[in-house]
């Protein structure tokens, strides 16, 4: 458990209860240690509950109407859900989004801090998470405020609009940024002098155990598995996917989580016999899909996003000691060259992949636990707190 710590709120774009592993929401449940935490989950917005695109929209529903509007995870962690706010992101920069963007932040601090007041946390450290859309400063009072980022939100879809001016602010304000990717830290160390690196890591006590039953969805698939784990979007180089569906017939490409693509290029890969989607699965569960497959695959198209992210799942995948084949997307991917495949060009994805299976070994897959151990949210925690130790003593 270790010494106790001060307490810690995080305000974070990524629910807690999301489709796939979520750096805010790991970083909570490891703080939680050690520190009383609370995890306040995104705000919904109107427009989401009449769309329903929001994850387990009915549950916040019901928790906007009770008077306790927080629940807890285990001792030390509690998640508090705001009420619901108006959607803005749709208006242009101004006087309107400004005043509105106000009122936001209001109701949902305003919220936050009868939670807090109720749970007598007063003496805390404030971590905003990827969320400089609501503003906390008129509300609450931390002995520090942390801006924490995560992705290059300039090049974001939907968030882009208004993220990249408001993210500004909160590093120019924030007592200490922390990135969890060079190409962010390079970015920010122009706006603050106090800009961290703290990449991120894996729960490789999750990752690291061998399940004994192979899944059920695997039932049906005969020969070798290629897998990719996470959010498949436009990130992603399609034609990566489809030249393996295409030419790996004796194999199959499994991709687990949520899926955002055009229809178009959705039903290209559904074509394939060969490639297989399964539903997001809690991070629980993921071990026994990795550890039965033969190689994992992380096809980021290199791009100026891409170039921003040092992708969770690396870690996640070696922790099981699989082959990994990425693309030469950032300089956080190619701190792993000693254990991965890096094709610096798309048409050696496919060879690369050939190689990693075929030589394989007992000792490799050491090797890749290794570097994974030394990956892990418990080290990453307490570098969090070696940054924090002489700006809170």
């Amino acid at each position: 458990m270790g010494s106790r710590r001060p307490d810690i709120v995080i305000f974070a774009l990524a629910a807690w209860d999301g489709n796939y592993s979520s750096t805010s929401f790991s970083i909570a449940k490891e703080l939680s240690k050690a520190s009383r935490v609370c995890y306040i989950d995104n705000p919904t917005t109107i427009k989401d509950v009449f769309s329903y695109r929001k994850r387990n929209i009915g549950k916040r529903i019901h928790m906007f109407f009770k008077t306790k509007n927080y629940e807890t995870v285990n001792s030390n962690l509690t998640i508090i859900y705001p009420p619901l706010v108006l959607p803005i992101n749709f208006l242009s920069a101004g006087s309107i989004y400004s005043k509105l963007s106000r009122f936001n932040s209001h109701l949902v601090f305003k919220s936050v801090k009868r939670v807090l007041n109720k749970m007598s946390v007063n003496d805390y450290i404030f971590v905003n998470s990827f969320n400089p859309f609501y503003d906390h400063t008129k509300m609450l009072s931390p002995k520090l405020f942390i801006y924490h980022t995560v992705d290059d939100i300039t090049k974001s879809p939907y968030i882009k609009k208004h993220g990249g001016r408001l993210e500004k602010e909160m590093v120019e304000t924030a007592n200490v940024v922390m990135t969890t990717s060079i190409r962010l830290k390079e970015k920010y160390d122009d706006y603050s002098k106090s800009v961290y690196y703290l990449p991120n890591a894996a729960e490789f006590e999750v990752f690291s155990i061998r399940p004994k039953k192979r899944p059920l969805e695997y039932k049906s698939i005969e020969g070798e598995i290629i897998i990719f784990t996470g959010h498949l979007d436009w990130r992603s180089d399609i034609n990566i996917l489809l030249n393996i569906a295409n030419s790996q017939k004796d194999r199959t490409l499994v991709c687990i989580g949520p899926v955002s693509l055009k229809d178009n290029v959705l039903s290209d890969l559904k074509k394939y016999k060969n490639v297989v989607f399964i539903p997001p699965k809690p991070i629980e569960e993921l071990p026994k899909y990795l550890y039965y497959a033969h190689c994992a695959i992380i096809p980021f198209k290199k791009n100026e996003l891409t170039e921003s992210i040092y992708p969770l799942k690396v870690n996640e995948y070696l922790a099981t000691g699989i082959p990994v084949v990425a693309t030469n997307f950032s300089k956080d991917i190619r701190q792993f060259d000693s254990v991965i495949s890096i094709a610096k060009k798309a048409d050696r994805f496919l060879d690369l992949i050939e190689n990693e299976i075929l030589e394989d070994s007992d000792e490799k897959r050491s090797e890749r636990r290794q570097v994974a151990s030394q990956n892990t949210w418990v080290f990453r925690i307490k570098e969090f707190w070696r940054i924090l130790d002489h700006k809170i003593s």
